[in-house]
Order: structure tokens, then C-alpha cells, then sequence
């Protein structure tokens, strides 16, 4: 029994010290008491080498455990000397099995303390037995902790609204319903906004949003708001074109009305733009209600970025009252006051006298001064041509 706590080491040892007329082997070790306690005394010397020690479990014992030092033939678990207790029945499981359902019962009564008094007793113990039954999807209270956070963190990012990459047609349709999302985009309503009336021009833009708003998995409520912004984005974006599109007009009409009485002086401005008017609204130039078209007509002024009236451009203007003077003649010209001129009045009398009392026209020398009236319109008209009215 003795040879075998003892390892080769502690033999070499012993054969190197012990005198030479003592050594015998292995059996002069263990003859007497006293030298074994001495032998027993003598542990291998310390080394810190790179490999000691890590055969002290493989059964050879070599390791200083393994070394009876109080004279038992039998070494010690190492367990034993530390004074832990045997488990034979594996009661340590049951109570680590036991420890680990009562996580389940603590978190649940944490959970329902606030509703304990507002609920009746047997909605409280449904609800009780329904968190169990959810807590016991897991196996341990680390992975309840783990899973709540992760859901949460979910429930922050939205991932939780997503649909799934990969859902099948019957998921995506379930998604859908749930998230108040229509089977295809023709089934979005556009709803009415007050002020506002949808045109059948605007079909292809609003199938457009539809498509764009199903691919994105929008709402139904998200589109009745996006909807409504864009209404009145167009809305408030016309009402401000509009304001800056009256004050342009003013300033070009005003501008117009500059030039033209420049060049024409002001006596003649008003009559020139009466005559004008007349051409406008003549049935037989332009056609019956021709005279709103053309002064409403506009063309875009790339400087300004504004469509502009046509006829607030002073070369327009010079040009229509050019065709009107040709057209009805000098005599046609009106007043500033709408009325018809002297001139053209006198030349009136002046035909209707040659008309019916020629003795009388020639008596009272009307031909020459129906000529001088003429020169002067005529007078009148090259000093319009001269000013580029033509």
C-alpha cells in the first residue's frame, strides 16, 4: 500500500540521499515506521515548469493531493476536505427546479399587484393564468428578461407594424387587413376636402399616389391625411400665384396705358383704346364672344416666370388700334367721354345735306370744308403711322 503513494520521483529521491549501506530498493523504504513517515515528510521539490500539474486528475497521483500526509492508506476527495455535503438523492436539482418555477408565480404577482383591486376575483385569476401560460414559453427568468427587452426594442425601432420579408400571399393579406391597408391599391378611397372637387383630369395623379401609397403599405388614414395636405398645398399655392398674378396685371395694364398715351398724347389716348375695344367686341372681325378670349389670352414671360396678358404688351395694343382706325375710320373715333367726335359729327351733316339738297352743298361751299375735315383726320392718321402705329 505504501509503495503506491509513492511516486517515482520520491524514489529517486530517496535513493540519492539515503547512505549506501542503507539503500535496498523499494522494500528498505518501507520497513520501519519511522522511515516512512520520513519519506512521507519529503515531498518532490517545487518547480515552475511550464507542464506542472496537470496530471494531478489522471489517476497516477502524482500531485501533492494524492498524497496521504496524515498516514491513511487511502488519499481524501478533495470535495471531503472542503466539508460539502453529498448530494446521493439529488435534492440540489429539486431545489434549483423549484427555484426556477417560482420565477413564473413572483413575476406574475408583480405584474397584477395594480390590478388586484380593480378586478374581480375571477377576471384577476384568468389573467393570472394567462400570464403563466405566457411565461412558461420560456425556461428560464433570463430568457423572459431577454425576450421582453428585445420586444421592446422592437416595438421602439416599428419593426413590429413591418411586414415580414418572405411572408407568404395568406400573411400579407392577414398584415394588411390588421394594419387597415386595402387588398390593392384600386381600393383606396380618396376622400372629399372641403373646398376642393376632384376632376376627372386628376385620375392618373391619384391612381399614381394609390399605387405609390400601396407599395409603401400605407394606411388608409395615412392617405386620407396626405390627401388632404396635398389639397391644400394646392390650394394655398394657387390663392399666392393668384395674388401675385393680379398685382403683375395691374402694373402691365398701368405700363400699357403709359406707352400708349406717350405716343398718342393724352387727347387721343382715350378715343385710341375706345376704338380698340370696338374692334374687340365686333362680331364680324373676331367672332360672337371673341372680345373675352382675346383679352384674357396670356403667354409666359420666362423672366418673370408669370403668364401675362397678351394684350397688356404696348405692341399688341398699338397694333390692334391701328386696325380699328383702318377699319372704321377717322370718323369713328370716339371721345374720352364715349361720345362721338365734332369732326365725325359734322361730316354727317355734311353727306346728308349733298344727299338731299345738293343746290344748298354747293351754295354753302360744304365740299371744301368736308375736304379740310378730312385733311385733318388724315393728318391725324399719318402721325400714327409715323409713331409705328401701323
Amino acid at each position: 500500500m505504501t509503495d503506491a503513494l509513492l511516486t517515482q520521483k520520491d524514489l529517486e529521491l530517496l535513493d540519492t540521499e539515503l547512505p549506501a549501506d542503507d539503500k535496498g530498493g523499494k522494500d528498505a523504504v518501507v520497513e520501519t515506521e519511522a522511515a516512512k513517515d520520513a519519506v512521507v515528510e519529503k515531498d518532490a521539490p517545487k518547480s515552475d515548469g511550464l507542464f506542472d500539474g496537470i496530471d494531478d486528475d489522471d489517476g497516477k497521483g502524482e500531485g501533492k493531493e494524492a498524497v496521504a500526509k496524515d498516514g491513511d492508506d487511502k488519499a481524501k476527495p478533495a470535495d471531503e476536505d472542503k466539508g460539502k455535503p453529498e448530494d446521493k438523492d439529488g435534492e440540489g436539482k429539486k431545489d434549483a427546479a423549484a427555484e426556477d418555477a417560482g420565477w413564473r408565480e413572483r413575476a406574475t404577482d408583480k405584474i397584477l399587484a395594480p390590478l388586484k383591486d380593480k378586478l374581480s376575483q375571477a377576471k384577476f385569476e384568468k389573467r393570472r393564468e394567462q400570464l403563466l401560460t405566457q411565461f412558461k414559453r420560456y425556461k428560464t427568468a433570463d430568457d423572459a428578461v431577454i425576450a421582453g427587452v428585445m420586444a421592446q426594442e422592437k416595438l421602439r425601432s416599428g419593426e413590429h407594424r413591418k411586414l415580414a420579408d418572405g411572408a407568404s400571399p395568406e400573411e400579407a393579406a392577414a398584415w394588411r387587413k390588421e394594419n387597415d391597408i386595402p387588398e390593392e391599391a384600386a381600393k383606396y378611397d380618396i376622400p372629399a376636402i372641403p373646398g376642393h372637387a376632384w376632376k376627372e383630369a386628376d385620375e392618373p395623379m391619384l391612381n399614381g399616389f394609390k399605387a405609390a401609397a400601396h407599395e409603401a403599405n400605407l394606411p388608409q388614414s395615412a392617405v386620407n391625411r396626405l390627401a388632404k395636405w396635398y389639397v391644400e398645398q394646392q390650394q394655398n399655392s394657387e390663392a399666392e400665384y393668384d395674388s401675385k398674378l393680379k398685382a403683375l396685371d395691374r402694373e402691365d395694364k398701368e405700363a400699357c396705358h403709359d406707352a400708349i398715351r406717350t405716343e398718342l398724347g393724352v387727347a387721343e389716348f382715350k378715343p385710341s383704346m375706345k376704338i380698340m375695344q370696338r374692334l374687340l367686341e365686333d362680331d364680324e372681325v373676331f367672332g360672337d364672344g371673341a372680345a373675352e378670349k382675346i383679352l384674357s389670352a396670356r403667354y409666359f414671360d420666362e423672366e418673370s416666370g408669370m403668364w401675362r396678358r397678351l394684350t397688356s404688351l404696348p405692341n399688341i395694343a398699338r397694333g390692334l388700334i391701328g386696325l380699328a382706325t383702318e377699319r372704321y375710320g377717322e370718323g369713328a373715333m370716339a371721345s374720352g367721354d364715349g361720345r362721338p367726335s365734332v369732326s365725325a359729327n359734322r361730316l354727317d351733316e355734311i353727306d346728308k345735306i349733298m344727299n338731299a339738297d345738293y343746290d344748298r352743298y354747293v351754295r354753302e361751299g360744304l365740299a371744301d370744308e368736308a375736304m379740310a375735315i378730312r385733311r385733318k383726320q388724315q393728318e391725324k392718321v399719318d402721325r400714327r403711322a409715323s409713331r409705328g402705329m401701323r
